[in-house]
């Protein structure tokens, strides 16, 4: 794994980063095993049933499943240090404009849109996240993503 393009030396530094964007990741295939992974933790419907992804020819990545994988792909591009506990505080305007195929290849880059104190000497960052689809013009998703970090 490559190391993080941005690195934030405390949670009171975070204001200096905003506006600041990193990445893309590396390519990530979202093949048909992590689709029916996906289906089967959420409840998203019965991989065995017919139009259930088991090849590439199956329908399209489900949406969710994208945004589920911004909790792993985050670290791999920014990393805060000073934090104790992160919580997840919410997503805002999301966008599905590209459907991913199953078995297609992801990368994803994101940009420090705000950073908010908090009690406590806490901080809220809010981050545009992008996902690019290969091989595809425009994006496949973007959305608004909001953590809490606590000292």
């Amino acid at each position: 794994m490559a190391s993080p393009l941005l690195v934030m030396e405390s949670l009171a530094a975070t204001r200096r980063y905003v506006g600041t964007s990193v990445g893309p990741t590396d390519w990530l295939e979202i093949d048909a095993a992590r689709v029916r992974r996906f289906l089967e933790a959420t409840g998203g419907g019965d991989p065995g049933a017919k139009g259930a992804p088991s090849d590439a020819s199956a329908p399209g990545v489900p949406g969710m499943l994208l945004l589920s994988l911004i909790p792993t792909l985050l670290p791999r591009l920014v990393v805060i240090e000073g934090w104790t506990r992160g919580v997840n505080a919410g997503i805002d305007d999301c966008r599905f404009l590209s459907p991913v195929p199953v078995g297609g290849r992801v990368r994803m880059s994101v940009e420090l849109l705000r950073a908010r104190g908090m009690p406590g000497g806490g901080v809220r960052l809010s981050f545009v996240v992008r996902f690019e689809l290969e091989g595809a013009e425009g994006l496949a998703c973007t959305s608004q993503v909001h953590y809490a970090y606590f000292p």
